[in-house]
């Protein structure tokens, strides 16, 4: 299975749920495929606890691969995140 997925927030943390057993994320982030590859580091501590919970969900799901898109390879992903965000209260 591949998702696309957009480093769009307004807001967090937010709902999250998965399906598979094996999986790869294509992301149009740089900077958040190179923290869950364990490349860089996450330096914002309000972000910590979030990249913690992801990395605990990522080694429950078993294989996942992270790759970085160009955004205009990620439009519908940037648009369902924006949809999302735009329909939420921020919360």
């Amino acid at each position: 299975m591949v998702a696309y997925i957009d480093g769009g927030s307004r807001g967090n943390p937010g709902p999250a749920g998965y399906g598979v057993r094996s999986i790869e994320i294509r992301s149009d982030s740089k900077l958040l495929v190179r923290q869950m590859l364990g490349v860089y580091r996450v330096k914002n501590a309000a972000l910590l606890p979030l990249f913690q919970e992801a990395r605990a969900l990522v080694a429950r799901i078993g294989r996942v691969h992270f790759t970085y898109v160009r955004r205009d390879l990620n439009v519908e992903a940037d648009r369902l995140a924006n949809e999302a965000m735009d329909g939420s209260d921020g919360h």
